[in-house]
């Protein structure tokens, strides 16, 4: 009978669910590769070769293989894993043996018993469920943390590249005064122009030398906290980055990105499964005054053996079960008001990104198209009459300086945009959710997934 007690208890064990959270960020991420869980602390600094040129899939890659938030998101999915094993394993059988020793010295008295929690046993598939749920949960918190990595990368990478684009309009612009400086000091030599010319280009040379070393410091921040989020904070950070190019803005009817990202969301599926464990809880709740109730086999020898069944049960007298429900359910009920939070927030954002990318996209349209080409026929004809000496220097300072403002709102457009789809592909679960939502805005075919 110990024999099959043990069996039994060993046949009832529940195996873990196949959770494999670095596979599911490579299927919403694809930039991010093959994701290795470490079980040791990374260094400071990775010790990967410093590329001459960082693109944005690499620096994806990188972040997301030497990241220690991700490291750290992963650990605590083992940790759910390790558990939900155990939840799912079967109460240990407890071996109960007494001595006694008779007063008037005759023969020994042994009591022996092999007893299992019985309600326990019963409880073991609900437990293992519940476990198995909050396993889940730490697998969508693992994917809600690659996608909080990959956006601050996106960040930090459209910074640096649209600071470069800065740096180039203000280059440009210098070499502009300096040609217009040196006109007009050879023309106050000649007689022909004034000192108030020549002053408002020092002037306008001096703004610009300080905007050029405001730019350069913010340049320089934004690549260090790049280089940080690649695993290198301690590498040069002078890789040369990818030209800012804004992808294409045809995104398709609101409603269907709503819908993708209230399917895909990994926020909302991390309630979802913890309501589901809970649930699990309310219903182990019903049973718990009863849970360290065994059965098992007593045996005592009194001269001869005996054996046979053996029952312990608690008195449930003050009603810690109901306490137990009422703590299970209010946990449900904060779960379901959790659940309406992250939705109504995932609508808001999705919504929130769509109006800032339709109205940053057609303003960059509008700019290229219309604004920058009329500004520059003005400019050239301000020249015109500039080198005619028909205009004084005033005049071309001021179509440079609307020139200028204009380029440096395009680089700020293009940047918006890019940073409006980022938020957006993080909005509805990442990459691969943002474009199979658009091809199907494209195509007009429904996703079956």
């Amino acid at each position: 009978m110990t024999l099959f007690l043990g069996a039994a208890l060993s046949g009832c064990t529940i195996p873990v669910p196949a959770v494999d959270p670095q596979k599911t960020i490579a299927a919403a991420i694809p930039a991010a590769g093959a994701i290795e869980f470490r079980t040791e602390g990374g260094p400071i600094d990775e010790g990967l070769a410093d590329p001459a040129a960082l693109t944005l899939p690499e620096a994806i890659r990188r972040a997301l293989q030497t990241g220690p938030e991700l490291q750290a998101a992963l650990a605590r999915v083992a940790t759910a894993r390790a558990e939900a094993a155990e939840a799912g394993m079967p109460p240990d059988p407890v071996l109960d043996v007494v001595l006694r020793f008779p007063a008037s010295g005759g023969p020994l008295k042994v009591d022996a018993g092999l007893a299992t929690g019985i309600v326990s046993l019963l409880r073991t598939p609900r437990l293992a469920s519940a476990a198995h749920n909050r396993l889940r949960a730490e697998a969508s918190r693992a994917l809600t943390t690659a996608l909080d990595v990959l956006l601050d990368v996106q960040t930090h990478y459209t910074a640096v590249q649209a600071l470069e684009a800065f740096r180039v309009v203000l280059d440009e612009r210098r070499a502009i005064v300096e040609r217009q400086h040196e006109v007009a000091v050879a023309r106050l030599g000649a007689g022909e122009g004034t000192r108030t010319d020549v002053v408002a280009l020092q002037a306008d040379r001096l703004s610009l030398e300080i905007e050029t070393t405001e730019r350069l410091g913010e340049l320089r921040q934004e690549r260090l906290a790049l280089a940080r989020l690649i695993g290198e904070p301690s590498s040069a950070a002078a890789w040369s980055v990818d030209p800012l190019a804004p992808p294409a803005s045809d995104i398709g009817a609101e409603a269907d990105w709503i819908a993708a990202a209230l399917r895909s969301r990994p926020e909302i599926q991390v309630v979802e499964w913890e309501l589901l464990a809970v649930g699990d809880d309310l219903a182990l709740a019903s049973g718990s005054p009863f849970e360290s109730a065994t059965l098992g086999i007593e045996a005592e020898k009194d001269g001869e053996w005996s054996v046979g069944p053996g029952l312990s049960t608690p008195l449930p007298l003050f009603g810690r079960s109901q306490a137990r429900q009422d703590a299970a359910l209010g946990r449900q009920l904060e779960g379901r008001h959790r659940l309406t939070t992250v939705q109504r927030s995932t609508v808001e954002e999705v919504r929130s990104a769509l109006a800032v990318l339709q109205l940053s996209a057609g303003n960059l349209d509008r700019l290229r198209a219309e604004l920058i080409p009329l500004l520059q026929q003005r400019r050239a004809d301000v020249q015109r009459a500039f080198d005619e000496r028909e205009l004084d220097v005033t005049a071309l300072l001021v179509v440079d300086q609307a020139l200028l403002e204009s380029r440096t709102r395009l680089i700020d457009l293009e940047r918006q945009t890019a940073m409006a789809t980022f938020r957006l592909q993080r909005a509805v679960g990442g990459p691969a959710d943002f474009d199979r939502t658009r091809g199907t805005a494209r195509t007009g075919e429904p996703d079956h997934e």
